[in-house]
């Protein structure tokens, strides 16, 4: 689960593992080659939001997939339409 701190949301290394669809290890090596930043908080290696969505944004992922691994939109959520919604509640 993310933790939020100050203005920042951090991440631990597996939640941006979980994020990108990658393994532990691919995102602790592609820290250590500075690809990815990363503060250490009380002995603990930590990815910021901002972080996180420029290594979303470098996957070139869709922007639904993004939006979906971030945990802001759900696929497989249907939109109301006029053509689903009964002239009664309309």
């Amino acid at each position: 689960m993310p933790t939020k701190l100050e203005n920042t949301t951090w991440y631990t290394i597996q939640e941006v593992a979980d994020c990108l669809g990658k393994a532990y290890n691919t995102v602790a090596a592609r820290m250590r080659a500075g690809q990815i930043s990363f503060s250490e908080i009380g002995g603990v290696k930590v990815i910021s939001h901002e972080s996180l969505v420029k290594a979303l944004d470098d996957a070139n992922l869709p922007e639904s997939i993004i939006k979906y691994r971030l945990g802001l939109a759900n696929p497989r959520k249907k939109k109301a339409t006029e053509t689903n919604v009964s002239p009664a509640t309309a």
